[in-house]
């Protein structure tokens, strides 16, 4: 059956529960013009994207005739949320990468408390070429600490179950990443203000940067509350038609 058949199944025999089982949102797009509409509203309310489907598809098992929309899909990119980090460890991978570095620990300094603090946990980014390049050009900084909590410094504030196989010596002296996520989030995981960057993934090795030029805790914090939306945007109904268009039909 096709999507709208499937559809209007569900509608006629589900009892949908408050807070627990509802139905999608689901708007029908005719012009170009309302699909951009939509993702800017969209971006606007902070959500992370749209999910696009053809009404007169066909469900096929294991097929996905899906198009996904997200802030960090759109204008080549530039859309997305970026930080630039700190290596602060790293982590064994598994299967074909077992045994070598192949996750790392990513963080902000914070000059007011003179402290780390960690932002995101990164295994994306790098082909195996790189990464192997990665395990010597990182090593002599690292130190292996087997995951022991006892053994971290006192520079760095870290939760007990993110501590890392290998932690850097030197943090000042450890690269400076550009890390690229969906968007900033909040997690109780991580420990610069609970800050995070959803799906993160390395865009650039900084080699033009040293810990004292990479985003510290203040601007991070900035970073995290410029790119969520104000309340007079999602207040005000004439903010929606003002944004900027950031996707087009061809």
């Amino acid at each position: 059956k096709t999507l709208k058949e499937r559809r209007e199944i569900l509608t006629e025999h589900m009892a949908p529960i408050e807070n627990r089982i509802l139905l999608s949102e689901l708007k029908t797009i005719n012009k170009k013009s309302e699909l951009k509409h939509l993702i800017n509203f969209t971006i606007a309310e902070g959500l992370e994207g749209l999910v696009l489907k053809n009404p007169d598809g066909m469900y096929e098992p294991n097929k996905r005739h899906w198009l996904k929309v997200k802030k960090d899909y759109l204008m080549e990119g530039t859309m997305a949320d970026t930080a630039d980090l700190v290596v602060l460890g790293a982590y064994y991978g598994t299967g074909k990468k077992g045994g070598l570095m192949s996750v790392f620990l990513l963080g902000c300094y914070d000059p007011k408390t003179v402290r780390w603090y960690t932002v995101a946990k990164c295994g994306n980014g790098f082909d195996d070429a790189t990464l192997e390049k990665l395990q010597h050009e990182l090593k002599p900084n690292m130190t292996k600490i087997s995951k022991n909590p006892n053994q971290i410094p006192k520079w760095l504030n870290i939760n007990r179950d993110l501590v890392p196989d290998f932690i850097v010596i030197d943090p000042k002296k450890s690269p400076v990443w550009e890390i690229t996520g969906a968007e900033f989030s909040k997690s109780k995981q991580h420990t610069a203000n609970g800050i995070s960057i959803r799906f993160p993934r390395v865009t650039k090795v900084r080699d033009d940067k040293t810990w004292k030029e990479a985003t510290d805790l203040d601007y991070l914090t900035v970073l995290f509350e410029k790119s969520k939306p104000s309340k007079k945007e999602n207040d005000d109904d004439e903010a929606e038609e003002n944004l900027v268009c950031l996707f087009q039909i061809k």
